[in-house]
């Protein structure tokens, strides 16, 4: 005889019925709900009167351990793909030492990361259309690297804010890590 019991766990219909948990009343749980309701409706109030607590897009970041691990051919045909189901997705290369997304999509670059982070342009007129719903901000290739303080943070984050609306996606190329 085996040492371990073998235990029958029956699955009956209450199981699924949305019944409370033991040691949760249904008043207990009822007054929970009603709390995550008020507290819903206090978030969309507030965003409501300033827009400026509106969140951003999800934004991720893919970075490869070496040169060569093709994390900017993973961040390109991630975006890609995600732009083909028909979100709106940004991709960045913020790979300040050897930006490539540039050579990989044909794009014609009006502007780089670098003209956004020092404030020489916008965003909006630095980014390039690759495809329908896929947008990207070039790295800058050569010259001085763009600047990476707290200031240059702070404008990229004030950017990104102001079109929190027109992306579902931000995506970041950081190259090696």
């Amino acid at each position: 005889k085996s040492r371990f019991r073998r235990r029958r766990v029956a699955l009956t219909p209450t199981a699924y019925s949305g019944a409370a948990p033991r040691g949760i009343s249904t008043r207990d749980q009822k007054v929970m709900s009603d709390q995550a309701d008020q507290l819903r409706l206090l978030v969309r109030e507030a965003v409501q009167q300033n827009p400026a607590l509106q969140p951003l897009p999800p934004i991720a970041a893919i970075s490869g351990g070496q040169q060569g691990v093709g994390a900017t051919t993973v961040a390109c045909l991630a975006a890609t793909a995600v732009a083909r189901l028909g979100r709106r997705v940004l991709l960045i290369d913020a790979d300040v030492v050897r930006p490539e997304i540039a050579k990989r999509m044909p794009l014609s670059s009006s502007g780089t990361l670098g003209d956004v982070l020092s404030g020489r342009r916008r965003l909006c007129e630095a980014i390039t259309s690759a495809y329908a719903d896929l947008s990207v901000l070039v790295g800058q290739a050569g010259g001085d690297p763009p600047p990476l303080g707290e200031a240059a943070r702070a404008r990229l984050l004030a950017e990104l804010t102001a079109h929190r609306e027109t992306y579902d996606l931000v995506l970041f190329d950081t190259g090696v890590a």
